[in-house]
């Protein structure tokens, strides 16, 4: 059984009226890699300039950058290397890059889990895809695993455990859990991947086909084959995981698509010759797209509306051009909010307690509630809510009685989440109305993005 709190319903849409198009870029950037001159240029969107270019190795092509937006991680084609560049260096004094992770071979696609803890990144020449295990950023340490022929992409589930890496000469999906692998097959050249967040869905590019195959992350099999544009090479997700954006760098174009009901909204919108390199912030609703042929950024709104820009808009300080720009991966980060504290709970019913906090920033757009069984594991935890940015209270409702819920709240930008308030608990009280047999306190409490 899943329950939805309708009122959560309708705190969610309101928030979108608010993260429209037209939001501000307030403490927005993107990481762009510059293939041709090997370093990365960033965009800073609260002026629409590049702001500074920082110097890496050999062929950059793949970023991911933390959610709290405090490191991004670049990796190195063909030096076979990451590079890890601490943001809160750069144009001051200290060093931009922090240290250089050897991997070894040709790399390609990286992917985070989603709290930070691991990035993975494949190496294409040597069919392997590596673990960093970043809970010591002094002291990073990787393990590898054998994959597929060609492995070129990579996502990491909802769960954090599970990890899909895609084989573009197998024509298959590696997934590995449990320190195993498997096989799922897809289709022609699969490249670029993306998971879901707030769904169970992986999401596949086959660069061969012009198709996106939908593969069930629960289930391990492929449930949907979608045509797009030619060419298929990097997807995102966006506005919390409704819409997918794929990159066709063989006819120019980008496909926007529901990624719930898999309809495809709109098949070709045109950014360019050559698009390379798709991101969607982390809770935003646009796509970002390079093009390396071009050296232009694009934004693509969901309704196929397009702004480009070019060097000669983006660089008028003369700092660095883009140049061969690429961007598999999340090449998009921000300023995170201070995190809230104080989360407690009160009011606790059959159904429903009321949860309050004390907000320390006046920088988010709001907050993210997430909620779990407490016997469950920490993965476990779901958004539950989206609550407008002025409140500092909030009724949660539709609860199960008779079950011990924990809670967690996050303050959130466009671009960044903070870190979470210290969890809170509290235990539903038992229905008069129940018989002994409590079966029903087992079962699945659904979030609204589930």
């Amino acid at each position: 059984m899943k329950i939805v709190d309708s009122a959560v319903t309708f705190t969610i849409a309101a928030i979108f009226l608010c993260l429209g198009s037209g939001a501000a870029f307030a403490g927005m950037y993107a990481y762009i890699p510059n293939t041709g001159s090997n370093s990365i240029a960033v965009v800073d969107f609260d002026t629409d300039e590049i702001a500074a270019e920082i110097a890496v190795e050999d062929s950059p092509q793949a970023v991911a950058v933390t959610s709290d937006g405090q490191y991004v991680f670049v990796a190195n084609s063909n030096s076979g290397t990451v590079s890890v560049i601490q943001t809160s260096h750069i144009s001051t004094s200290q060093d931009d890059v922090i240290c250089t992770v050897n991997i070894g071979g040709e790399l390609g696609g990286m992917a985070l889990d989603r709290d930070n803890k691991a990035l993975w990144v494949v190496s294409s020449s040597t069919n392997k895809a590596a673990k960093l295990d970043l809970s010591d950023m002094d002291n990073i340490q990787t393990t590898t695993i054998s994959v597929g022929d060609n492995p070129r992409g990579v996502a990491v589930f909802r769960d954090g455990e599970t990890v899909f890496v895609t084989n573009a000469d197998d024509d298959t999906v590696t997934v590995i859990s449990n320190g195993g692998a498997s096989t799922i097959d897809v289709g022609d050249s699969p490249g670029g991947i993306v998971a879901g967040r707030y769904n169970d869905y992986v999401y596949v590019a086959n660069e061969g086909d012009g198709a996106i195959s939908v593969i069930d992350g629960e289930e391990l099999e492929v449930v949907k084959t979608i045509t797009v544009g030619s060419g298929p090479c990097a997807l995102a997700l966006a506005s919390w995981g409704s819409y997918l954006y794929a990159a066709n760098q063989a006819d120019g174009t980008v496909s926007i698509i529901n990624a719930v009901t898999f309809s495809v909204l709109e098949e070709g919108v045109a950014v360019g010759s050559s698009p390379s390199g798709l991101s969607v912030p982390l809770n935003g609703s646009d796509a970002y797209v390079t093009d390396s042929t071009d050296n232009t950024l694009s934004i693509v709104d969901l309704d196929g509306n397009v702004t480009t820009m070019d060097n000669a808009y983006l660089n008028t300080s003369n700092i660095v051009d883009l140049n061969g720009p690429m961007g598999l991966g999340c090449f998009i980060g921000g300023d995170a909010p201070d995190a809230p504290d104080d989360l407690t709970v009160s009011n606790v019913g059959e159904t429903s307690f009321k949860i309050t906090w004390n907000d320390n920033s006046n920088t988010e757009d709001g907050f993210k509630l997430e909620i779990k069984q407490e016997a469950q594991d920490e993965a476990e935890y779901k958004i539950w809510a989206l609550i407008d940015e002025s409140e500092e209270s909030y009724w949660v409702t539709g609860l199960n009685d008779g079950i011990t819920y924990n809670v967690r709240l996050a303050a959130y930008t466009e671009g960044a989440d903070s870190g979470f308030s210290t969890s809170a608990s509290a235990s539903t009280d038992e229905s008069e109305d129940d018989d002994d047999d409590d079966s029903n306190n087992d079962c699945f409490i659904g979030s609204l993005f589930h």
